[in-house]
């Protein structure tokens, strides 16, 4: 009988899922700490591609542009966080070029604002400087050493680009031109591109 229960506990250890422990790839990686400037970078990057899409479904039928993606990186040699917006498939002139890139960035930043109203430009203002201070933050915890200009600070170098892309001859597409400005300003520069 002892022997048979012997067995039998035996088995059971046996049958016991095996707990493994991460290599040495995994320990490292759970280790490195996740700051809020990793964070908030993550969370531009996914906010521009959903208002990038948003837009466009917002205006598929007034520009017939067939796609538009959106992006955030941060250039280390200008201290500059740029999120950029690729408009392909708009079949604008050059001399349309300047007012149809603006046109479109409006559009990203009043959706990237959530207030959908390309007029209210208080509103998109406003509403973008709560969606930086809440992409650089812990969501739900405060923190007494955080600065209280924070989004202000960060909203000087955050530029919005969007680049226009219309078809060229035999497929595909063509750079045309790019308007880039700070967040916050709404009539952006804009230069043709070689294409």
């Amino acid at each position: 009988m002892k022997r048979l229960l012997l067995v039998a506990i035996s088995l059971s250890i046996l049958a016991m899922p095996v707990r493994a422990e991460p290599g040495p790839i995994g320990q490292w990686l759970m280790s490195e700490p996740v700051t809020l400037w990793d964070w908030g970078m993550m969370r531009m990057k996914v906010e521009a591609d959903r208002a990038a899409e948003e837009a466009w479904r917002w205006t598929v039928d007034e520009n017939k542009a067939f796609d538009w993606t959106g992006s955030a990186s941060y250039s280390w040699d200008n201290n500059e966080i740029d999120v950029l917006v690729n408009v392909f498939g708009p079949d604008v002139s050059r001399d349309e070029a300047h007012r149809s890139c603006n046109n479109a960035r409006n559009m990203f930043l009043a959706t990237l604002s959530g207030t959908y109203d390309m007029t209210d430009k208080e509103g998109i203002q406003a509403s973008l400087h709560a969606k930086i201070d809440h992409w650089f933050s812990h969501s739900g915890f405060a923190s007494l050493s955080r600065d209280e200009q924070l989004a202000e600070k960060l909203a000087r170098i955050i530029f919005v680009s969007v680049r226009l892309w219309p078809p060229a001859e035999g497929g595909g597409y063509v750079s045309m031109n790019e308007c880039r400005a700070r967040i916050m300003e709404f009539d952006a520069p804009s230069k043709p591109l070689d294409g």
